[in-house]
């Protein structure tokens, strides 16, 4: 049942929106960005700018181009786990030392964090932000899922996973609502897709993935030192070798495919379609 609206309290957060970031960036080129910290966030939204998190916690948006366009710097450093921007103009950031999300408008700034524990007292070994302003939460302990109304501070779905999951065998990278789908990334399983009712639907056999990005009716992700590229309503899957080296994870943009590594991301074409 919906209790009263609730408002969780807010914590300060300074920050500091700059259009250049000086020594964060170690070389910058048409193709090319380097970094001195590594990269533990990502993300690209609907108008095709690019969100990239560093260990620091800093957050830069920058232009399908590789234009930096904007950053954002916070006054005490956390690591930020999951970067959301897919959804509307807001850009979600989630940090699990912290147990708090932050919600940014799309230029980064007039930032409002939130304590997941004064959202229902829920811990999240993982979270996101859904497509109707929603908390869907992975919580290890209980082998669940939830999705948190936070006005509300109550869970509205629960699913539980001790049957989905392997118990033994199991390791969660990345969580991500598209297109009223839930997909939930096991680094040692696969893919677990369920619909936003909380229904499992169906398994994505691809072990190794860390995460999984979305383009035109398509999923993307990497594993095994290869682009997969399988149909989110449909059978075929590809594979596309992909340049040697340590790659976490891509981005697909309307016009190339970013890869995210651990301290650069480069740019590279679509592969032809056969």
């Amino acid at each position: 049942m919906m209790g009263k609206p609730a408002v969780s309290r807010i914590l300060p957060v300074s920050l500091l929106v700059i259009a250049l970031f000086g020594s964060r960036t170690v070389q910058s080129q048409a193709d090319t960005l380097r970094f001195n910290a590594p990269i533990t966030a990502f993300s690209l939204s609907p108008a095709d700018d690019i969100y990239l998190a560093l260990a620091d916690g800093t957050i830069i948006k920058y232009a399908a181009n590789l234009d930096s366009l904007l950053a954002y710097s916070p006054q005490r450093t956390g690591r930020v786990t999951l970067l959301e921007a897919w959804h509307g103009f807001k850009v979600f950031a989630f940090y699990n030392d912290f147990q708090a999300y932050t919600i940014f408008d799309r230029f980064l700034s007039r930032p409002v964090q939130y304590l997941l524990g004064e959202t229902g007292g829920y811990y999240a070994d993982m979270c996101t932000l859904g497509q109707d302003q929603q908390l869907w939460i992975y919580e290890e302990t209980g082998l669940r899922l939830l999705k948190i109304n936070p006005a509300y501070r109550e869970a509205e779905i629960e699913i539980p996973l001790e049957f989905i999951l392997d118990p033994k065998a199991h390791r969660i990278s990345y969580l991500k609502e598209y297109q009223n789908l839930l997909f939930l990334v096991d680094r040692q399983q696969g893919i677990y897709v369920f619909d936003n009712m909380g229904n499992y639907l169906r398994q994505i056999n691809v072990p190794g993935a860390g995460n999984c990005q979305f383009r035109q009716g398509n999923l993307y992700m990497i594993a095994g030192g290869l682009l997969h590229i399988t149909e989110l309503y449909g059978t075929k899957h590809k594979t596309v070798p992909l340049p040697a080296g340590r790659w976490q994870g891509l981005l697909p943009l309307q016009q190339k495919i970013l890869l995210i590594g651990q301290q650069m991301a480069i740019s590279m074409p679509y592969p032809a379609t056969p």
